[in-house]
């Protein structure tokens, strides 16, 4: 779909669960799929983390924009298949924090 000459993405078929169970799990969600230019699809947040999260159904690829995007981005971005993938992200980054590796 294209919108004042910006192409939106679709969302891959696996999203809508993955936030649903995020946002049951407890986390802040911030869609933002439709910025397109490569951006990511939510913004993930507990009380002392975010993170951009990419989800992409099984055998998914990446376009040029979301390498381009992820090439740019000083930040962290994961891949995500489901709902476990982002929590355990937020799982390794709360041990890190507390010391252990």
């Amino acid at each position: 779909m294209k919108k004042r000459g910006v192409t939106i993405r679709r969302t891959d078929k696996n999203q809508a669960k993955i936030v649903e169970d995020l946002r049951r799990a407890g986390y802040g969600i911030l869609d933002i799929h439709q910025i397109g230019h490569g951006a990511p699809d939510p913004v993930v947040s507990d009380r002392y983390h975010t993170i951009l999260v990419e989800v992409k159904d099984f055998g998914g690829r990446y376009t040029p924009d979301e390498l381009a995007f992820g090439a740019r981005w000083p930040g962290d971005i994961i891949t995500a298949f489901s709902a476990r993938d982002v929590m355990a992200w937020f799982s390794d980054r709360a041990d890190r924090d507390n010391g252990h590796d």
